[in-house]
């Protein structure tokens, strides 16, 4: 007689996430490197300047050009309907920071020291 009203669906709210976490990881860790990191060992290569010269300055250029993607506080804290913002944003914290992040890290330092001729 009485139709039991069902708990509301979240599964199209967290439908695309995972790919965003996954397109925004892959452009911030793994394409920008690809792009700027061959233009750090050019310019370290041929001496651009006498600062590629610095094995510290070349492996802290390396470490940032491959960081995992800033989230600033006022998107951290933006509120959105059904948490699905916050959610997104844990997420890629999550996956960025501490899955993508260590091993990464390792590969580029060492990356870096190649560079600078280490």
């Amino acid at each position: 007689m009485f139709a039991l009203k069902r708990a509301p669906q979240y599964q199209s709210q967290t439908c695309g996430e995972g790919r965003t976490v996954f397109v925004a990881i892959f452009a911030r860790m793994v394409v920008v490197p690809a792009v700027m990191l061959p233009v750090m060992a050019i310019l370290a290569k041929f001496d651009f300047h006498d600062v590629f010269e610095d094995p510290v300055f070349v492996v802290a250029n390396v470490l940032l050009i491959a960081s995992p993607p800033a989230l600033t506080l006022a998107q951290i804290t933006q509120a959105a309907s059904n948490n699905s913002f916050e959610r997104l944003i844990s997420r890629t914290v999550f996956w960025s920071y501490c899955v993508v992040t260590p091993p990464s890290t390792i590969l580029v330092v060492v990356l870096g020291l190649l560079i600078a001729k280490l």
